[in-house]
């Protein structure tokens, strides 16, 4: 085969190659591999930084996590009001800050105030309606006829003296057994007809039978005149003599318990006043003593008011000083239970407890003291 058809021959098996299927491509080794990461934009510019609070902020915020309390009193304040107020803010994290008057606690961010005393009762009321936000408790104040949402208020001018004397009645109604008591009381002030009327209407809760009759005094300083009435009766008819009439009233009660009678002290201690302490004749015959005590109530009524307030059910309103708060004290019985049995001391503690829910009244006006 000569040259030239050679050459033929392989241009014509090449023509047939083109015309079948194409021989795969070559592999390439890549010079250089790039990733995706490598080709996506450039990061967005940062935005410029926020500032920082300032130290004023700084301490703004710290001041508003402290629970300012605030306390001011008229006066001394009432007894045991403080160390109340002292003891709850440690038990709740509280802070307690004092001042001179109402509004500079509510300037300084307190948001709770405590004013103790009747002088502090417009200031309270002016702050309260100027500062909503603020929880304010008033003691020994009346809330006007508008009250508010953010004000308590505790005691104020018509406390239930009555309740006091229906405690007194209602021993005395137990403990006669010829059905026969005396009372002595001040009618001049309302006070002691709240006691003498209250004594009533006791009396004849627990004894209905009884006869109840009166020494009424306008002069607390007729001790004289007291303690001769008080013999009197004793001698005579009762057996059971009551008195809430300062100075007369203990004469009278010493009097009474010479001659043999039982007797129940209102208003005060008699053991300590017309007894001398047990040292002076007649201790023997007292039977206890009924005391109406607005410190003891205002202690009472703020430490559920606190208490109310840390759980987040903030009372309001006007609250009167009563049984319900604390402020009828039954001293302890100093007689054994042949003159005045448990289950007689189980009814008064009963008698107390409607008082206090309100399913029962005394029946005595608690503004004027007259009966109803």
């Amino acid at each position: 085969m000569t040259v030239r058809k050679l050459f033929s021959l392989l241009t014509l098996l090449l023509l047939l190659s083109a015309c079948g299927t194409p021989a795969p491509a070559p592999t390439l080794t890549p010079i250089l591999s790039v990733t995706l990461a490598a080709t996506t934009a450039p990061p967005p510019t940062p935005a410029p930084a926020t500032p920082g609070p300032t130290p004023t902020e700084l301490g703004q915020a710290a001041t508003a996590e402290i629970h300012l309390v605030g306390y001011v009193a008229a006066g001394e304040g009432t007894p045991g009001v403080r160390a109340a107020l002292d003891a709850a803010a440690q038990a709740h994290g509280w802070q307690v800050q004092t001042a001179a008057d109402v509004p500079s606690l509510a300037q300084a961010g307190a948001v709770l105030i405590v004013a103790d005393g009747a002088e502090l009762e417009a200031a309270v009321r002016e702050a309260a309606a100027a500062h909503p936000a603020v929880y304010f408790i008033g003691l020994n104040q009346a809330e006007a006829d508008a009250p508010l949402p953010n004000l308590l208020t505790l005691g104020g001018p018509h406390p239930r003296e009555d309740q006091a004397g229906f405690a007194a009645g209602l021993i005395a109604g137990y403990v006669t057994e010829v059905q026969v008591v005396t009372a002595i009381a001040n009618t001049a002030t309302v006070a002691g007809l709240k006691y003498r009327n209250g004594f009533l209407h006791g009396v004849r809760y627990s004894c209905p039978r009884c006869r109840v009759d009166f020494v009424d005094l306008t002069d607390e300083s007729a001790t004289q005149f007291a303690a001769e009435q008080a013999q009197t009766h004793a001698s005579l008819s009762s057996d059971v003599v009551f008195a809430a009439a300062g100075a007369a009233g203990l004469a009278g009660l010493r009097a009474a318990a010479e001659a043999g009678a039982w007797v129940i002290g209102g208003g005060s201690d008699a053991y300590v006043g017309a007894f001398d302490s047990g040292t002076a004749p007649g201790a023997d015959r007292l039977v206890t003593s009924v005391l109406f005590d607005p410190a003891a109530a205002a202690v009472i009524g703020l430490n559920a008011a606190l208490e109310a307030y840390a759980l987040g059910t903030p009372l309001s309103g006007a609250r009167p000083f009563s049984v319900a708060n604390g402020a009828v004290v039954i001293l302890p019985y100093r007689v054994g239970v042949e003159v005045f049995s448990e289950l007689d001391q189980q009814e008064v503690l009963a008698a107390l407890a409607l008082l206090a829910d309100g399913s029962l009244e005394t029946g005595i006006d608690p503004v004027t003291g007259d009966e109803r």
